[in-house]
C-alpha cells in the first residue's frame, strides 16, 4: 500500500477481533504487514479500551472506532487514543445527536489541551440529507423567482 500511495498519507486498518487477545494480535499483524506508521482501528469496548492501553504503551498509533456517545469518546481520550471515530450516520440512525456528541468530543480535547483528533467516520445518508435539503431550497428558490417573476409582471402591467 505505501508503494501506492506513499510514506506521507496515513492508514486506518481495523482490527477484527473483538476479544482483548484476539486485537493485540491483530493489531501485531496489522503492524507486521503495514508499518509502524499505521494507525489501529480498535472498537470502543471494554475489551478494546484495555487493548488500547496497552498498545498505546507499546508505541502504536491508535484510532478508536464504534464511537456513539460522548462518554466513550471520553474513555478513548482517557485512554491515550490519537484519533476518535465516531459513527455519524449510525448514531443519527439510533437517534442519537451526532453533530452534538462531536461538538462535545472537541470541546473536551480543546478543555483537557489532548492530542486527540476526531476523524469522523460512517457518513452514508448524510449525502441523502444533504441532496434531499438543496431540493427542497432549491425548489424554495424557485417559486421566489417565480413570485417575483409575476410580481414584476404585475407592476409592468399596472405602469401601462
Amino acid at each position: 500500500m505505501r508503494e501506492i500511495i506513499g510514506g506521507s498519507p496515513s492508514i486506518h486498518v481495523q482490527v477484527v477481533a473483538k476479544d482483548y487477545e484476539g486485537i493485540l494480535k491483530d493489531a501485531a499483524e496489522i503492524r507486521e504487514q503495514c508499518d509502524e506508521n499505521t494507525y489501529i482501528k480498535v472498537p470502543v469496548t471494554p475489551e478494546g479500551l484495555a487493548a488500547i492501553k496497552v498498545l498505546k504503551a507499546e508505541g502504536y498509533k491508535i484510532t478508536a472506532t464504534a464511537i456513539y456517545t460522548v462518554f466513550q469518546g471520553l474513555l478513548a481520550i482517557e485512554a491515550g487514543a490519537d484519533y476518535l471515530a465516531p459513527y455519524y450516520n449510525r448514531m443519527e440512525n439510533l437517534n442519537i445527536d451526532s453533530a452534538q456528541v462531536i461538538s462535545q468530543l472537541a470541546s473536551a480535547i480543546e478543555r483537557d489541551h489532548s492530542s486527540s483528533k476526531i476523524l469522523a467516520a460512517s457518513f452514508k445518508k448524510m449525502w441523502l440529507k444533504l441532496i434531499e435539503h438543496l431540493k427542497k431550497e432549491h425548489k424554495q428558490l424557485r417559486q421566489g423567482q417565480m413570485y417575483l417573476k409575476q410580481l414584476l409582471e404585475c407592476l409592468l402591467l399596472q405602469k401601462q
